[in-house]
């Protein structure tokens, strides 16, 4: 199994970020996996304009706050950024394909996942980044950095949109980075 995941990764998935170029590579993975209700895999779709707008005001300059430790690669770019996500996340599911799935989980490490992407989204320096770069203004709907998916079948194409709420700091509500 690890050597079909790091097959795929390096030859078919080296610079695909949406899970939706990768339904065949996917699918392929997860017909040799367990994955059902009980086993749960996370899908990525990020959406890399603004991933990339994102990036950029992480190396403003003038930028105050210091990157959290994940963020290992400077300068960080749109792919570093990624990738520093995902191996931070990697650490808490049961395996990893590419930079758009997590999978196989148990209940306990999907549910970390989302633990995890909540922690690393309250950031202060990535909250600013993201006001500064994709700010919120009335009758702007909101944008994320990347929109997960949850899948319990091995096609990848049947996959569920998350329901990720907002969350708040000292009664003010955060960015979503991740819907």
């Amino acid at each position: 199994m690890d050597q079909l995941a790091k097959q795929l990764d390096e030859c078919r998935l080296h610079d695909v970020y949406s899970f939706r170029d990768a339904i065949p590579e996917l699918n392929e993975y997860l017909s040799l996996i367990e994955i059902n209700d009980d086993s749960p895999g996370v899908l990525f779709d990020w959406d890399i304009d603004h991933v990339t707008a994102f990036v950029a005001a992480l190396n403003d300059p003038n930028t105050v706050d210091q990157p959290p430790n994940w963020l290992a690669t400077r300068p960080i770019t749109a792919r570093s950024f990624i990738g520093d996500t995902m191996a931070t996340l990697q650490s808490f599911a049961g395996g990893r394909l590419g930079y758009v799935l997590l999978a196989p989980n148990n209940l306990q490490q999907f549910g970390a996942i989302f633990v995890m992407l909540g922690s690393l989204q309250n950031s202060d320096f990535l909250q600013n980044a993201m006001q500064a770069s994709l700010p919120v203004n009335e009758g702007t709907p909101e944008r994320h950095l990347a929109t997960t998916y949850y899948v319990t079948s091995s096609k990848a194409q049947h996959a569920r949109k998350n329901k990720l709420v907002s969350t708040s700091r000292n009664g003010q509500p955060l960015r979503r980075l991740f819907s």
